[in-house]
């Protein structure tokens, strides 16, 4: 199996089997987490079902992209450019300069 299946057929299990796995937990069993709020910048959960906020702590705060939210997007490139995952791509350095953020490793030709 060609390592980049592998990595995708264990994020697919991430994100398929951990929530199923916590959804079928009841939440009368689930005890809230002690939260330490000098230990994070913000949070805000809310219920996915009800979309009911429960929790926030400095919701004004802009904080950057999660790792489970850049996770989800490789997950959704990944599926949707399996066919193509083996070619080429020519990054030229006006692309390399438009790329904000972590450029992973891309280098111009």
């Amino acid at each position: 199996m060609k390592p980049n299946r592998i990595f995708s057929a264990f994020l697919a299990l991430l994100f398929v089997l951990v929530p199923a796995l916590m959804a079928a937990t009841p939440a009368r069993a689930i005890s809230a987490p002690a939260i330490e709020t000098d230990k994070i910048k913000a949070a805000y959960v809310s219920c996915l079902e009800t979309g009911d906020e429960l929790y926030t702590f400095h919701p004004e705060d802009e904080l950057f992209t999660t790792s489970s939210t850049k996770l989800m997007t490789a997950i959704i490139a990944i599926e949707e450019l399996s066919s193509k995952l083996d070619e080429k791509v020519t990054v030229t350095s006006q692309m390399r300069r438009e790329v904000s953020g972590n450029r992973r490793g891309l280098k111009a030709c």
